[in-house]
């Protein structure tokens, strides 16, 4: 499950606000991501970004826009450019599953895994026909029609996205549809009726890790942090590679200000995942809590590394120079953050970072 090498990422933020002199600035800024998506034969984990500011002072933020796969290709976000890696094993899917289909015409698993592939690699009429081919030899194929919602999701078909969903649940006990209705729900902000398809999808199959991690993730949007954590962990228990189980309970912990268990389950991320950049970010966030600063400045220099275009890495990292009395480093750092920020349209954080820049100088 290698959606956490993913993400999609806007730079939207909840911030913890301080007063210093005559004006308050955003002080340092970290992300929660969130997943949720079509399930098949396999699951995997996708994102997308949304804002949430969690019950205490440190500024969380959470990407749950939910993404949808149905099956065994790599994973991508909604709308997300596949990179190289994962454009070459969809490729690879779209050979495989050709090269059976030619040995048997009829192979419904096969057309139904070059329609995901084709779908990845932006093909959507060609991902329709595979799916629908794949309706024909089977017409109760639950991820054939997964398959077709979801390439109506990407054309914009909204409407028709849960409707159909329901039909699916309807036709059987499946847990993989209870999930994605829950998974759509979610997207439209109905997270009561999101945790209910999560909880149904759980009791149909508890085995299920990715619908405990979403129902974390959902529980943690209306900021019941103790139930979001032991989903995360349930999740973590049936799936201990779940990278980003690990890193959303690790911000429900810093939430919490659990800052051991919140490194720890950070730390764990990162291993999983060394290119989590979201996650060396908030790493750096506990340990500067814990006043290790050194230690917090190198993991904001990894994030960067990373993602050189983390506008909140960049942030936080002038702010840690700030403390430290390193006024050129801080406001290079903080001209790096501006143009990311004012690209986003985020004229309140360019705002406050004129300040300091103005403070420092």
């Amino acid at each position: 499950m290698s959606k956490d090498e993913l993400l999609q990422i806007s730079d939207k933020h909840a911030k913890k606000v301080i007063n210093i002199g005559r004006f308050a600035f955003n002080t340092r800024m970290a992300w929660l991501i969130g997943s949720s998506l079509f399930l098949g034969s396999e699951a995997f984990i996708c994102s997308a970004a949304q804002p949430r500011a969690t019950t205490n002072n440190h500024p969380q933020s959470t990407n749950n826009n939910p993404v949808y796969t149905v099956n065994n290709s790599p994973p991508t976000a909604l709308g997300e450019k596949l990179s190289a890696v994962d454009k070459a094993k969809a490729q690879v899917i779209v050979e495989q599953s050709r090269k059976a289909i030619q040995s048997n015409f009829n192979d419904v698993i096969a057309w139904t895994n070059l329609g995901e592939a084709l779908r990845r690699t932006g093909d959507l009429p060609g991902a329709q026909q595979a799916q629908e081919k794949a309706l024909q030899i089977n017409p109760k194929l639950t991820e054939a029609k997964l398959g077709l919602a979801l390439i109506k999701k990407e054309q914009g078909k909204i409407a028709e996205v849960i409707p159909e969903l329901r039909t699916i649940e309807e036709e059987g006990k499946s847990a993989i549809a209870h999930y994605n209705l829950g998974v759509e729900l979610y997207y439209q902000g109905k997270l009561d009726g999101a945790i209910a398809s999560y909880k149904t999808a759980i009791r149909i199959n508890p085995n299920l890790a990715l619908a405990h991690y979403n129902l974390g993730l959902a529980l943690q949007a209306q900021g019941k942090l103790d139930g979001a954590i032991a989903s995360y962990k349930t999740a973590i228990r049936i799936n201990p590679n779940l990278a980003l189980a690990h890193y959303n309970l690790g911000l429900a912990l810093q939430a919490q200000g659990k800052l051991d268990g919140a490194i720890a389950s950070y730390k764990t991320a990162i291993r999983i995942n060394p290119n989590l950049a979201l996650a060396h970010n908030n790493l750096g966030l506990a340990l500067d809590d814990q006043g290790k600063l050194e230690d917090a400045i190198a993991s904001y220099k990894t994030a960067i590394r990373i993602n050189p275009n983390l506008a909140l890495a960049h942030f936080n990292l002038g702010l840690a120079f700030k403390k430290q009395g390193k006024k050129s480093d801080a406001i290079a750092q903080f001209q790096q953050a501006r143009p990311l920020y004012q690209q986003k349209g985020d004229t309140k954080t360019v705002a406050d970072i004129d300040r300091l820049i103005q403070e420092l100088s």
